[in-house]
């Protein structure tokens, strides 16, 4: 965010080290996928899981809570009247915590497309709400495509107030659920998306979900598209990143984990494959067999719930990846960029005290800005960072520069007759 400053502190080796950029670790979740992969539903079904998840706990804590009370009641029973007192303020006291508890949430949901007629789930923030994708389309003269990037960019430029609200939010929601347009290319490869991503990436832990469409990869040449856009997708973010491996209610997705860890296996199933696709497919299987190595991958089912416990612990994996291996690249980073801005700051003022010296002589004004300045000397010299603290009697060196050169304008023998006269 602008405004932001990134502190450094020195570590053991005297070196410098950025201090944490995030505004906070409550993880966010981007799901991305294609048209009918059932990526809008997948939210859903995550929403209600994690509510679901919640709830267990809940209950859990309250039985644990109910036992620790049974053993402690001690002596004879209260009389009528008492009991009737205690219960009445337990029930105050239930319904000022679930007052308090109102905006507790275990998943903070996000809606980024903004053409989408009706979602499966009630959005926290939705960007349908702040800009019109049909009115946008009407008065730019724009097709389905364009018009979601420049609602896309309309909203980016407003989404420093959607982090306002996370950051706010994050006290009281486990997650950030976003859903994106399923045109792949306009939110991964638009400028919109790109600020969209790297803000979440370096304000929140953040992780990339990719949803499959399991029966549509069934063929082993629409499977190795789908990796390819998986592959293009990893290495345009650059964030910890699970493949998700919808509608297994459908298709099981074994056969697809068998292709992504033994390359012999999917060589084998594209051997049918007699014409050129075929062989290209083959080619770059072999290619990204490395890529696979690494990659998480899970199936689930939007539908019928499966897969959700194996999902979460492969996202908390992906979490932690991202604090272990991710956050420090983002924070030298950060550390690079404020670098730059102070060795532009400090060119400045060497250009300020260069126009400030005269004749060899040095002005040193009040300030903590130390900068070399002079031919023969090695001295440090202060310059003030504020207009009122410099202060000098004697005209710059591009004044006294100026001056001499209109003098130079006139001829001797003309300023002689004007003394004359």
């Amino acid at each position: 965010m602008s405004g932001e400053t990134i502190t450094t502190v020195t570590s053991e080796d005297g070196g410098e080290k950025a201090t944490s950029p995030l505004l906070s670790t409550t993880p966010c979740i981007l799901c991305i996928g294609m048209a009918g992969s059932g990526k809008s539903s997948l939210v859903q079904r995550i929403n209600s899981y994690l509510h679901q998840r919640k709830l267990a706990s809940s209950k859990e804590e309250g039985k644990t809570g109910e036992k620790e009370e049974d053993g402690e009641k001690v002596g004879e029973k209260e009389d009528t009247s008492s009991e009737k007192d205690e219960e009445d303020s337990k029930a105050d006291d239930k319904e000022g915590a679930s007052e308090e508890d109102s905006f507790d949430t275990p998943c903070y949901l996000i809606n980024l497309d903004p053409a989408v007629y009706q979602l499966p789930f009630e959005a926290n923030i939705d960007i349908r709400e702040t800009v019109d994708y049909k009115s946008v389309m009407k008065n730019y003269g724009l097709g389905p495509n364009g018009g979601i990037v420049t609602s896309l960019n309309l909203f980016a430029t407003k989404f420093d107030e959607v982090l306002d609200i996370m950051e706010k939010r994050s006290a009281t929601s486990d997650y950030f659920l976003f859903d994106t347009p399923g045109q792949i290319e306009v939110f991964t490869w638009s400028a919109s998306g790109a600020i969209i991503t790297e803000t979440l990436a370096s304000s929140f832990p953040t992780v990339v979900l990719y949803i499959i469409d399991t029966p549509r990869c069934i063929s082993p040449v629409s499977f190795m598209s789908n990796m390819l856009y998986a592959c293009s997708i990893l290495y345009k973010t650059r964030l910890p990143f699970v493949l998700v491996f919808n509608k297994v209610d459908i298709s099981g997705s074994d056969f697809a984990m068998e292709w992504l860890r033994d390359y012999d296996s999917f060589r084998d199933a594209l051997q049918e494959e007699t014409a050129y696709i075929g062989t290209m497919a083959r080619s770059m299987a072999l290619v990204l067999e490395e890529f696979y190595q690494n990659l998480r991958a899970v199936g689930v089912s939007a539908l019928t719930g499966s897969g959700m416990d194996e999902l979460f612990v492969a996202v908390d994996e992906a979490i932690n990846e991202y604090m272990e291996e991710y956050k420090p690249e983002i924070d030298e980073m950060f550390l690079a960029k404020q670098r730059e801005k102070e060795k532009a700051a400090n060119k400045s003022l060497e250009e300020l005290a260069e126009d400030l010296r005269i004749g060899g002589e040095k002005v040193t004004p009040q300030s903590s800005t130390y900068i070399s300045v002079g031919d023969d000397d090695s001295s440090n010299t202060m310059v003030s960072n504020g207009k009122d603290a410099i202060s000098t009697t004697s005209p710059s060196t591009k004044v006294m520069q100026a001056a001499e050169e209109i003098a130079l304008e006139y001829d001797s023998d003309d300023v002689e007759e004007e003394m004359d006269n």
